[in-house]
């Protein structure tokens, strides 16, 4: 199933999907979700640091977060169309295998904007659980899916 498709259905009406998308697949990304969701807005996450991107030739200093919403935007709370990225987490508490993971902060102004205390955050491609640990320290609940599992 497409995260659209999964999107339409898993989504309450005036409910958002945010997916984060890299410039080189930006227009494919929202085809493959537009047949199923309604595009809102793109919220760009402003990187610290420029990263250079093989094959392109670019530097690219922010990456696009794709907004779509199930038939209407629920919320009428402001939200900015800029939000900035914070230092990268160690996945693992000693950080002695060197992963890292994306900052909880660029999800902050969105999850606070766009849900409730006690709404439910979905997240199909978890990761780390970036997504996850903003959620709690907002009070909502969340359930989040990874197909590669635990190490």
């Amino acid at each position: 199933m497409t995260l659209g498709k999964f999107g339409s259905l898993a989504l309450r009406d005036g409910g958002s999907l945010i997916a984060y998308a890299g410039q080189s697949i930006l227009l494919e990304a929202g085809d493959r979700l537009r047949p199923h969701l309604r595009y809102w807005w793109t919220i760009a996450l402003i990187h610290g640091a420029t990263q250079m991107i093989p094959g392109k030739f670019v530097s690219a200093g922010w990456k696009p977060l794709l907004w779509f919403v199930k038939e209407r935007r629920e919320s009428s709370a402001m939200l900015a169309d800029t939000v900035h990225g914070g230092t990268a987490r160690k996945t693992v508490p000693t950080g002695d295998d060197g992963s890292w993971a994306q900052s909880v902060i660029p999800l902050e102004p969105i999850i606070s904007a766009l849900t409730a205390p006690g709404d439910l955050i979905v997240d199909p491609f978890a990761g780390s659980g970036t997504t996850g640990l903003a959620a709690m320290r907002f009070g909502r609940r969340f359930i989040g899916a990874e197909i590669g599992g635990a190490p």
